[in-house]
């Protein structure tokens, strides 16, 4: 097992908000988007140029789109999955900046294995 005595401070910080993140709630990877459709009904309002506003969590997988409707009763809960996973990857990204600063200055010292 490997030991994180070897990171910096910010990179320990980092890493436990990664792990706080990922341990404490659910992450899903898609973004939220307003659609308007129209319902068919010819009596509608949507019929007069009202169209319905859904929400739905999109994301592509091996190239293709899927698309889910999320029922207005789990907007806020669904909003709180797709931040969790942004939040998680924007630390990531945090973390891969600091390797690729490593590479920038090869005199810098390396982190083992």
């Amino acid at each position: 097992m490997r030991h994180r005595f070897h990171l910096s401070e910010r990179q320990r910080k980092v890493r436990s908000r990664i792990c706080a993140l990922v341990h404490d709630q659910p992450l899903i990877r898609g973004t939220l988007t307003v659609l308007r459709n129209r319902c068919g009904n010819p009596n509608c309002k949507c019929a007069r140029g009202e169209k319905h506003e859904s929400l739905y969590l999109v994301q592509s997988r091996q190239g293709r789109r899927h698309a889910r409707c999320i029922p207005k009763e789990l907007r806020p809960e669904v909003s709180a999955w797709v931040a969790g996973h942004q939040k998680v990857e924007e630390l990531l990204e945090e973390i891969s900046q600091d390797y690729w600063g490593q590479l920038d200055n090869p005199q810098r010292k390396r982190q083992p294995r």
